[in-house]
């Protein structure tokens, strides 16, 4: 998953290995066992609220075209192989005309949970900043108008850019 941050005034992102991105990796792997050619697919956070599953996946549709097989019996085969080569990933189902949806484990969950709790008010610390220098401006009323609740809006944003800045290294200044 990308996480953006700004530098420069130009949003750049910085990788952290996702469940996404063993997903994706895992799938890729299974095309090559199947001997499929390696194509590009979607895996992702399912958008439709009806599906209670953590991640889908279309490579099935995808690679279709390509192999001359339906869509769901291509994500059987998948499935098949994926089948206990991602650690928390509790099961996986083919849905509709050939999605494959990911059942994370209650254990992945509970693991993440505990490392937030036990990591307390360091949890998302890091050094990606250290050494730069950042100022950030904000709510910046007028002296010659009343301060008003719209103000508080810029005021809080501007306060949580700071303070993310500082969680990662920067040396952070304030002006308001």
């Amino acid at each position: 998953m990308e996480y953006p941050f700004v530098k420069g005034g130009i949003i750049r992102y910085c990788r952290l290995i996702t469940m996404q991105e063993q997903i994706r990796s895992a799938i890729l792997e299974s095309l090559k066992t199947l001997g499929i050619e390696e194509v590009a697919f979607a895996a992702e956070h399912p958008t439709d609220k009806s599906t209670d599953a953590d991640y889908f996946s279309n490579v099935a549709m995808v690679v279709s075209k390509q192999v001359g097989q339906a869509p769901r019996q291509i994500a059987l085969q998948i499935a098949t192989a994926l089948a206990d080569t991602i650690s928390q990933v509790e099961r996986i189902e083919v849905a509709g005309p050939g999605f494959l949806n990911f059942y994370l484990s209650r254990n992945f969950f509970q693991e993440k949970i505990a490392a937030v709790r036990t990591a307390g008010s360091q949890w998302g610390k890091n050094d990606s900043w250290a050494g730069k220098k950042v100022i950030v401006e904000y709510t910046d009323p007028n002296p010659f108008k009343e301060f008003h609740i719209g103000h508080l809006f810029t005021n809080a944003v501007g306060e949580s850019m700071a303070r993310l800045f500082m969680m990662n290294g920067a040396d952070t200044k304030r002006v308001n």
